[in-house]
């Protein structure tokens, strides 16, 4: 080569050069060889092989001097082929573009990339310098050389295949063990099987948070399947088990949905897509079994319940739809419970409460013995989405209809059936207005019945009104029945099994269609639709409820009050209570102050040689020097004042009372139990304590003691020993000296002044008005009943019920004791008034001297004066202080009983 030559960088010298590889007998052979056209050298062993030379065929031809030769007709057109159609009735099929076929994309299953080296397949083919396409097995040598590196080297674990790896992680985000994982009941988690080992084309690091998040799942899943089994087989509360039939059905819905869905899972990734919402909603009801853990009782498990769903209503919209669904299932024992209580559907109304609702309990005061034990409401076992005025609703339901069932067992309301309402959650504004209008037309239907009925004669029940019947059973049909019945029931056994996945259950539907990952889109905005139409979960329980319970109550209320007033006589033995411990009959307190203080008549003291005998007999109080007097003594002196009095004030036969020696509630004298204190204070004949001994003794009967309750009976006991304190000094003032020295005259003035005026006002005022404004509601109550039965409206008027009532009765006696200083806050005032009668009752000691030591009057009269003076300051105070008054009254009367006693300033000035 020369040198000039070699100077040019773009000349290829000696192109036509052979590789100095080849033989040296190809030597002058230049890279392309020349083509070989004679048929002799061409050595083919074809029998179709040309038989001339090539050369002068394969030449092209001269452009310059060529022509083309003339060209020959075209045969004509054949007639058959032509259409006797109009063009316009031929159908054009549209040309194909070929170009625009060529112009779109191919779709990625038909994408395939030709290369010459995949072509060839050699061994010398050049692969991509980029890692991510080298495959799996590529980045884990990588991997592992990396690891190695490191200054610390990284030991590495066994590396799986991908598919058997990605089935591992699915069957352990179900709580499944595996080849790869098995579950460890010491830690109660899933465990690796081998030590480090990792999937292929993954990190260790990126494999353990894959694995973390799985094993968490199918801890869950666990977890779930566990506290259903423990469920299951400890018999646990109700709500507990309808919560675990709940969980269970959600279990099977997520298993069905993603056994269907695994054959579609091709990378980690998509399985990880694909357990992301079965996975929150398993964590999710993982912490409402761990709250409920601790609940023990259905209205604590169903409150529980009730506030978490409420917390996650401004949450996940289809996870707040699923918690919704799980409460309504969980708290359906509870409802049916409670619709037995009041009457809904035939079950435990009239029970002990123990077997009815545990926020309904029985008085610790009741008698064991009483048909109709009192019951109260423990307001902190009330359900969470049970308010106190429900609560309240609740109660009477149940003891009224405990009432009809046993005194009037053939009242409509009494009967032991189902009616066609139930209570149930209503989830969304339609549902809520059709259960108001089922529960209008379940009123009206049933007003009627119960405003006609009377005892004996009770009015039929609308038959549209009740449930549907049971199935009819096969011993309730007739012989010929028989092979018809048979038959039908082989037919349906010959029918393909359903699915057991396939339920018309809401909770069930919910959970497919929200874990559907393909169906998000559309589900989400389905369901987010509904959620926006449906209430806020604080106002279910009154959409749901209200209507059927408040149209219960006002049928219950309305039967309860027509057979006491009606069959039961309440008003008359209202009476009795004002009449005697009210002392509010003024034949009984004639009688009864004669016969404990009457010095006229005939002394029942035992005297020897002396008979005791008279129509007339007292104890003699003022002239005794022995006291209290013996049990013989109290029944001949007060033998007869009851009857006598409570027959005076009634007409003849009447029903009340069966004969001439029944009272209403065994009414009757008794001796009060004392504590030893009090003892010691009534054995002084002349002390204000001294007949605190004596009271009356009254047992309502069953009904009427759901008005008169053991409270109210204390009020009127305590009522009636003040009262009778009362009516003592009235006595002792009506016998002090008229005659006298200056000293006695004045005393005895101003001390008969005094106790006619706090006798005025506590008669008067303090029980009268009172009990006058208690007897004007039962008036207003009667007249209200008496004008519906008269005008007969389409639904049931809301008069009240039993428990309103004793509301009102317990708050009558409340103001009473009030008025009499009687309360626990009083206590204070009444010891001062106390004092005050104290000196009344020791004046009364010394008149009753041959001679009078005006020394002792004069002294008397000042204490007398001091301590009155005390007495009005206090009540003064009282009675300008906000908020004294006695609960539910306006008005402080106390500045009456002040105004009363010091008019015109007297002890004031004192």
């Amino acid at each position: 080569m020369e040198i000039e030559d070699s100077l040019d960088a773009f000349a290829i010298p000696d192109l036509w050069r052979p590789s100095r590889l080849f033989a040296s007998e190809s030597q002058g052979q230049t890279l392309f060889p020349e083509v070989e056209l004679d048929v002799t050298v061409i050595r083919l062993n074809n029998p179709y092989a040309p038989k001339t030379n090539l050369v002068s065929d394969l030449q092209l031809p001269d452009l310059d001097t060529f022509k083309y030769g003339p060209l020959e007709d075209l045969p004509p057109l054949d007639e058959s082929v032509l259409s006797a159609e109009p063009e316009d009735n031929i159908i054009q099929e549209p040309e194909e573009d070929v170009w625009a076929l060529a112009a779109e994309p191919l779709r990625f299953t038909e994408r395939r990339y030709f290369s010459w080296e995949a072509f060839s397949g050699g061994p010398n083919v050049t692969k991509s310098p980029y890692l991510s396409e080298w495959g799996p097995s590529a980045f884990d040598i990588a991997l592992r050389a990396y690891y190695g590196r490191t200054q610390t080297p990284i030991p590495m674990g066994p590396v799986v295949k991908a598919n058997p790896a990605i089935k591992a992680l699915y069957e352990l985000a179900l709580g499944r063990s595996s080849l790869l994982f098995d579950w460890d009941n010491r830690t109660k988690t899933f465990k690796p099987t081998l030590d480090g080992f990792s999937m292929t084309g993954l990190t260790t690091v990126a494999f353990q948070s894959i694995y973390q998040r799985m094993n968490e799942y199918g801890a869950s899943m666990k977890q779930l399947q566990r506290f259903i089994e423990k469920t299951y087989a400890s018999g646990d509360i109700p709500s507990r088990v309808s919560l675990a039939n709940s969980i269970s059905a959600i279990l099977s819905g997520i298993e069905a949905h993603l056994s269907k869905m695994w054959l579609q899972v091709k990378s980690v990734l998509q399985l990880q897509h694909l357990l992301e919402k079965p996975g929150r909603l398993l964590q999710d009801i993982v912490k409402v079994v761990q709250a409920l853990r601790a609940a023990t009782t259905d209205e604590q498990l169903c409150s529980i319940l009730f506030s978490y769903c409420q917390d996650s209503e401004h949450g996940v919209q289809w996870l707040s739809a699923i918690m919704l669904q799980i409460l309504l299932r969980t708290s359906r024992p509870l409802l049916e419970r409670i619709g037995q209580w009041v009457g809904l559907s035939a079950g435990m109304y009239g029970q002990p409460p123990k077997d009815a609702l545990d926020f309904i309990q029985l008085d610790p005061d009741h008698d064991e013995d009483t048909p109709l034990p009192y019951l109260i409401l423990n307001e902190s076992k009330l359900p969470r989405f049970i308010s106190k005025e429900t609560g309240d609703t609740l109660l009477e339901m149940g003891q009224s209809l405990k009432l009809l069932q046993t005194y009037h067992p053939d009242h409509v309301l009494a009967k032991q059936c189902s009616t066609s309402l139930q209570l149930e959650w209503e989830l969304d504004w339609h549902q809520a207005d059709a259960v108001l209008e089922k529960a209008r037309k379940y009123e009206s239907d049933l007003a009627t019945a119960v405003r006609q009925y009377k005892s004996g004669n009770p009015a039929t029940v609308p038959m549209d009104i009740l449930a549907r019947d049971p199935p009819e059973l096969i011993q309730d049909k007739d012989a010929a029945d028989y092979e018809a019945v048979f038959l039908s029931s082989l037919r349906r056994l010959d029918h393909t099994p359903s699915d057991a996945f396939d339920l018309p259950d809401e909770l069930m539907q919910i959970v497919l269609a929200q874990i559907d990952t393909q169906q998000e889109a559309i589900d989400c905005g389905v369901i987010a639709d509904n959620m926006n139409l449906r209430p806020a979960v604080s106002l279910l329980p009154a959409l749901s409820f209200e209507p059927i319970l408040n149209s219960q109550a006002r049928l219950v209320r309305g039967a309860s009050l027509r057979l006491l007033f009606r069959s039961h006589n309440l008003r008359d033995h209202l009476n009795v209570q004002k009449s005697f411990h009210l002392l509010g009959d003024g034949v009984f307190i004639s009688r009864l102050s004669a016969a404990l203080f009457d010095s006229t008549v005939s002394t029942t003291e035992r005297q020897l040689g002396v008979m005791r005998s008279g129509s007339r007999m007292g104890l003699k109080l003022r002239d005794r020097s022995t006291w209290p007097p013996a049990s013989s003594e109290l029944r001949l002196a007060l033998m007869g004042i009851l009857n006598d009095c409570y027959a005076a004030s009634k007409p003849p036969r009447h029903e009340l009372a069966s004969s001439k020696t029944d009272l209403p509630g065994s009414l009757s004298f008794a001796i009060r139990n004392l504590s030893a204190d009090e003892i010691t204070t009534i054995l002084d004949p002349h002390s204000l304590h001294a007949l605190d001994f004596l009271r009356l003794s009254y047992t309502p009967p069953a009904p009427i003691a759901l008005v008169i309750t053991p409270r109210t009976l204390d009020a009127y006991d305590a009522v009636f020993k003040f009262l009778l304190r009362i009516t003592r000094l009235l006595f002792s003032v009506s016998r002090l000296p008229m005659r006298g020295s200056p000293a006695v005259l004045r005393a005895s003035m101003e001390m008969r002044h005094v106790v006619n005026s706090c006798a005025a006002y506590f008669f008067d005022t303090a029980v009268g008005e009172g009990w006058a404004s208690f007897v004007h509601y039962l008036d207003g109550v009667e007249a209200a009943i008496a004008a519906e039965d008269a005008e007969n409206p389409a639904g049931m008027r809301d008069v009240g019920g039993i428990e309103e009532l004793r509301r009102r009765h317990e708050g009558t006696l409340d103001g009473i004791l009030f008025g009499l200083l009687l309360r626990q806050r009083q206590r204070k005032i009444m010891g001062l008034l106390e004092e005050v009668f104290g000196c009344v009752l020791a004046l009364e000691k010394l008149c009753q001297m041959e001679k009078i030591d005006d020394l002792e009057v004069i002294k008397l009269q000042k204490e007398f004066e001091e301590k009155t003076r005390l007495f009005v300051e206090v009540c003064r105070g009282v009675s300008g202080k906000k908020g004294y008054a006695a609960k539910g009254q306006e008005e402080n009367t106390i500045d009456r009983l002040v105004s009363a006693i010091d008019y015109n300033g007297w002890f004031s000035s004192k």
